[in-house]
């Protein structure tokens, strides 16, 4: 779905963030976020990371824990086997992976460019 080198933002294993992020691109999340992100780009979740709170991307990748999350992404989610999502998802293309798990709502939306 990207390249690594597309790749304009990394957030490690063992760190914390608790705020607002703006990004640009593709951010990689491997710890913790608390707070709101917000982007035209991509977020990836990665297996081991925990993201709670406010979600406006265009796409999310999901393979580690979104707790308490609202997300809304313009173009896809998707939910890779090891996912664990709860609350509430709001977007045009919702893919769900065998194996993943989401407990919450979901609304679908027309897709936008």
């Amino acid at each position: 779905m990207f390249q690594n080198s597309e790749v304009t933002g990394l957030l490690t294993e063992g760190t914390f963030f608790e705020g607002h992020l703006r990004f640009d691109g593709v951010l990689k999340m491997g710890g913790e976020f608390k707070g709101s992100l917000e982007s035209q780009g991509t977020l990836v979740v990665q297996e081991g990371a925990l993201v709670e709170g406010k979600i406006l991307v265009d796409t999310v990748i999901v393979s580690g824990s979104m707790n308490n999350v609202e997300i809304f992404a313009k173009k896809k989610v998707l939910l890779q086997p090891t996912a664990v999502v709860k609350g509430f998802i709001e977007t045009a293309v919702l893919e769900v992976k065998d194996g993943a798990l989401f407990e919450g709502s979901i609304k679908k939306i027309k897709a936008t460019d």
